[in-house]
């Protein structure tokens, strides 16, 4: 028997039978076509004697952009004569195929196939590969009504293979809040017949947990191309959409810390020009109040009221300058009361304007604990901002900050009377990215922190709330049990700025002329001969001619600023004592600074504070 008669004799045998005519350009295999098949052959792909004379590609569109090149592979058994049996999956068909093919003529070949599908699919390597992947396998009629479901470790979603196969449909284990515009949707799609791929939808479990999946489906059909259902995988992706989803808050957490990066180098900038006009406020007033001592009480009170207001003004500029200063990890004593008053100058006249409240119990006795001023104020400033959001509009928002100490410890609680947590957001406030505010007002990282920065510190937060009635967050750290005198300078002895006199020579340098001339006016006073200068070069020039006793510099000058001139001033004994004047000093910059001077003092200031540095400095000791 001739290879062709016996190829032709094989269209008998139990298995599916085709021949085909394979289809070149320029030696390339583009496409096959259909010669002859067998009813085995129809049964197993579900087409009928139709496509002879019809092309894989038209009757089976999307073959080509499988991962196994069927066409490819064809061409080269078409023309290569040796027979080759193996076994792949066809995502087309949904099904997996035992598959032996040869070329009984050149540019011909015959595909012997046998439906090995239901064996593979129980198979370990299937098995194994739906496990690790996540994915389900699943077979519906037209109805959409589950036939044949397959899961990893035997569960379909969390239901078993009897909950599932005849009883619910697809589009039953999609959420009900968005179940029938799916419903429309995706039987609009078995009304076309149309296959799908990776197309993104949403499971719920049995458990009511919410997957992500991505389907990939093909129709089966009848011999007459009627709808006999779909087969297809469904592979959870919910995971990966989280890691997604993280990447992406994280990029814009980057962005956003960026614009606070920006906003804490403004605030110091703004800080400095502030502190530098509010330095000559204070000064003058303290200068007004000296030289009209005896004067009527009302001008006294009213010197007195300006006073107050800058002090206020100087306490809010302080918090702004610890706030937005860069962290060092340096861990210290702190005082957590001089941390909520901190805060307090921040946010209380703002929280004020929005009817909020802020009442003090500070009834700790030791308040001193180990950590870092900067990340504490961080933490506190949070739980405000919290407090603030919760209450909202209301008009009779209160926020009470409590201290206690309890057995070793110590405890500060911020309770506000807002909207309060639900149980079920309550066990997510400190997950990364969580939040249930506005895009754009939340970035589910402030409480994240916040606990990072008091686990660091040795501590705990803890959360009570209430819906419509208030939420507690509460940070307990371990105390110190110090007094706080000790932590603080003892301050000199009160006495009269007239009783304060030093004489000797002084070169004040600054380049603002109100605040250069209210520091020399106060030298002047304390009975000093003063020189001054607007800029770091005209005081160099004067330094090489004479010898003075002390300088008094700013620190930010154009051309040579006050670090470099210090620097200069002391390597060449120019000046015996050193005494530098900032609104603004990076946290990296202190210690470099402080080792160029004798004393550092920050803007704005008392007449008060320069005297007693002075005499200080002129008794000999280093401040």
């Amino acid at each position: 028997m001739s290879e062709i008669g016996c190829h032709r004799a094989c269209k008998n045998l139990p298995c599916g039978y085709a021949y085909h005519q394979m289809i070149f350009d320029n030696g390339v295999a583009i496409d096959y076509k259909f010669l002859e098949i067998n009813k085995e052959f129809e049964r197993i792909i579900g087409l009928d004697h139709s496509i002879i004379g019809k092309t894989v590609r038209e009757v089976l569109p999307g073959i080509e952009s499988e991962e196994f090149n069927w066409i490819e592979f064809y061409g080269k058994v078409s023309t290569g004569g040796e027979k080759v049996s193996f076994k792949q999956y066809s995502v087309v068909l949904c099904k997996w195929l035992n598959i032996t093919a040869y070329s009984p003529e050149y540019g011909t070949f015959v595909t012997l196939v046998q439906d090995i599908h239901e064996a593979e699919l129980i198979s370990s390597d299937f098995i194994t590969l739906l496990k690790e992947t996540g994915a389900c396998r699943w077979e519906v009629n037209s109805d959409g009504l589950y036939i044949n479901v397959y899961g990893a470790n035997g569960k379909f979603f969390g239901y078993s293979y009897n909950e599932v196969v005849g009883q619910k449909h697809f589009f039953d284990l999609h959420p009900e809040v968005s179940r029938e515009e799916f419903k429309k949707n995706a039987l609009d799609i078995f009304r076309k017949k149309e296959s799908f791929k990776q197309f993104e939808n949403i499971v719920e479990t049995k458990s009511g947990e919410l997957k992500c999946v991505l389907t990939t489906g093909s129709p089966s059909l009848h011999q007459d191309g009627s709808l006999i259902g779909y087969r297809g995988i469904d592979i959870d992706v919910t995971n990966y959409k989280m890691l997604e989803k993280e990447r992406v808050e994280a990029t814009k957490q980057l962005y956003h810390s960026s614009k606070l990066v920006a906003i804490g180098e403004l605030a110091a900038s703004v800080g400095h020009e502030i502190n530098n006009p509010l330095a000559i406020l204070i000064g003058t007033l303290d200068l007004l109040k000296q030289r009209y001592l005896d004067q009527s009480a009302p001008f006294i009170s009213s010197l007195n009221v300006m006073s107050n207001s800058c002090v206020r003004i100087q306490n809010i500029v302080a918090g702004l300058r610890t706030f937005a200063r860069q962290d060092n990890d340096e861990i210290v004593a702190i005082d957590m009361h001089d941390i909520i008053e901190q805060a307090l100058n921040i946010v209380e006249v703002i929280y004020k304007k929005d009817n909020i409240k802020i009442l003090s119990k500070l009834e700790a006795k030791f308040p001193i604990v180990l950590g870092n001023s900067g990340r504490a104020l961080q933490v506190l400033i949070n739980f405000l901002g919290n407090a603030r959001d919760a209450i909202g509009s209301t008009n009779s928002g209160e926020i009470i900050i409590a201290t206690l100490n309890e057995k070793d410890n110590f405890s500060l609680s911020v309770t506000d009377n807002g909207a309060g947590i639900s149980p079920e957001n309550l066990k997510k406030i400190f997950d990364k990215f969580y939040t249930t505010k506005p895009e754009g007002k939340g970035t589910g990282l402030g409480l994240p922190i916040s606990l990072k920065i008091i686990h660091d510190m040795g501590g705990e937060i803890l959360v009570e709330s209430t819906l419509n009635v208030g939420t507690t967050f509460k940070i307990i750290l371990p105390s110190l049990k110090t007094d706080i005198s000790s932590l603080t300078p003892r301050p000199l002895p009160s006495e009269s700025v007239e009783n304060i006199l030093v004489s000797g020579t002084a070169l004040v340098v600054d380049d603002e002329d109100s605040l250069r001339l209210l520091l020399a006016n106060i030298l002047r006073k304390m009975g000093m001969n003063v020189t001054e200068t607007s800029d770091g070069k005209k005081a160099l020039s004067l330094l090489e001619k004479s010898r003075y006793d002390f300088l008094v510099t700013d620190l930010k000058m154009p051309e040579i600023g006050g670090a470099e001139l210090m620097q200069i001033a002391r390597a060449k004994n120019y000046v015996k004592k050193i005494v530098a004047i900032t609104g603004w000093l990076p946290a990296e910059e202190e210690d470099r600074v402080k080792a160029s001077c004798d004393a550092l003092i920050l803007k704005p200031f008392k007449m008060l504070d320069i005297f007693r540095i002075i005499k200080e400095l002129d008794g000999g000791d280093k401040k």
